[in-house]
């Protein structure tokens, strides 16, 4: 009975192993398939995305820079989606005497040439925008004066078809 029972614990100590096995196996292939990068305004100005977090300059935790001028397009990874950025908190200078001192820019395309979605400032977050052009491209542009920074924006950046 001894012997049997023995054969028997083996054989499902061996069975667990190997369900943990393909368990480890499988979420290591999930892992590796996960393109999860923050993007901070600036570090590129063409970048391919799957997902990941967009922010200003200062990224997650500081505030942008003053004299800021920049530009940066996101392209899908895969040609058959579209860009599209969720905006979670949003927070640049506002208009002073009627002028914007700050301004965020989006537009439907690969450059600045393409046509506007929207120009954005104080707290008049973008929302969530998608891109609807050929190429599933957004292109966004910051630009701040020479006083006072805010704690910019953080976004969360998808593709989807």
């Amino acid at each position: 009975m001894k012997k049997i029972n023995l054969v028997a614990l083996v054989l499902l100590i061996s069975f667990f192993i190997a369900c943990k096995k393909d368990v480890i196996e499988i979420y290591s292939v999930k892992r590796s398939e996960i393109d999860l990068v923050n993007y901070n305004m600036g570090s590129s100005s063409t970048i391919y995305v799957s997902f990941g977090a967009f922010y200003d300059s200062g990224g997650p935790n500081n505030n942008y820079s003053n004299d800021e001028y920049i530009s940066e397009t996101f392209y899908p990874k895969n040609s058959a989606k579209k860009v599209s950025v969720t905006f979670t908190s949003f927070r640049i200078e506002d208009f002073i005497s009627g002028n914007p001192t700050d301004m965020f820019a989006i537009y439907n395309g690969t450059s600045t040439s393409a046509p506007i979605i929207g120009y954005y400032f104080g707290t008049n977050s973008p929302g969530t925008v998608t891109a609807t052009n050929v190429d599933g491209a957004l292109t966004f542009m910051f630009y701040s004066n020479s006083s006072n920074t805010f704690s910019g924006w953080t976004a969360n950046i998808t593709t989807v078809y």
